[in-house]
């Protein structure tokens, strides 16, 4: 946790597990932690007193939760390592947890999702290890509903299966940050693409996010600006800035306008 103040104090609480891979706060103020050992609801730490284990989340299946994504209407979707998708919609009721199997019996169930956004439509992006970028065109479907998506890999038009960051911009396209092959532009079901210097920040993006002017893109040696206007490059923020010699693997603006 950082404590937001003049110093940035970095405040560690323990936890018992070994190994972390995504969290995310409901609605109701509690944590929900995705692990190597499946998905567990914490309480919210009070001051620098440590998450208490609540419960862990039996619907979900004993495995690596890749992803928590807290999506529109206080759905939470849950992505895992070799079980498929989950979408949780949270209770009013104090634990209270509906659990539903998202992509289970349908050609794209077992995918090892990377991370999610859902768009300004409620659908649903998910990037892959293996799998190329899929389109869960209803995720907020009934149980009974049939799950209608599309994916799109290397044989209609993605330089590579695979991906790693989905972002929308203001303007309604779709970005994707690939492993090894810069950036795919999705507008109008059709893919444009942009590769980098090798050092600049890499070929390989794993977060994307963007302002009023400027589109942000994290790879393995630091952080790219580039104008929206006319999609170039404007500077480099890395080590000489600050950083360190790391892969940039999150972006997000705060309500101030900081990146963080």
């Amino acid at each position: 946790k950082i404590q937001q103040n003049d110093k940035d104090e970095v405040v560690s609480l323990p936890i018992d597990q070994d190994l972390i891979f995504s969290f995310v706060r409901t609605r109701e103020g509690k944590l929900l932690i995705g692990t190597n050992r499946g998905l567990f609801l914490y309480s919210s730490p009070q001051g620098n007193q440590p998450p208490q284990l609540i419960r862990r989340i039996e619907e979900i299946p004993e495995t690596t939760i890749r992803v928590l994504y807290a999506g529109q209407e206080g759905v939470i979707f849950v992505g895992t390592a070799d079980h498929g998708l989950f979408r949780i919609n949270t209770s009013t009721e104090a634990y209270l947890f509906k659990v539903t199997p998202l992509t289970s019996g349908s050609e794209i169930d077992g995918v090892n999702s990377q991370s999610f956004f859902q768009d300004d439509q409620q659908r649903l992006w998910v990037t892959t290890s293996r799998s190329g970028l899929i389109k869960i065109i209803n995720p907020l479907k009934k149980v009974q509903e049939k799950l209608h998506f599309e994916v799109f890999n290397l044989e209609n038009g993605l330089e590579t299966n695979s991906t790693k960051a989905v972002f929308q911009d203001f303007e309604g396209n779709i970005w994707v940050g690939t492993s090894g092959k810069g950036l795919s532009m999705l507008l109008d079901e059709a893919f444009s693409f942009l590769t980098f210097n090798a050092s600049e920040p890499g070929n390989s993006i794993y977060s994307i996010t963007a302002d009023e002017n400027y589109y942000y893109f994290g790879g393995d040696y630091g952080v790219l600006v580039m104008n929206k206007t006319d999609r170039k490059p404007v500077r480099m923020i890395g080590t000489k800035e600050g950083l360190p010699t790391d892969r940039v693997t999150s972006l997000f603006f705060d309500h101030g306008g900081v990146l963080w």
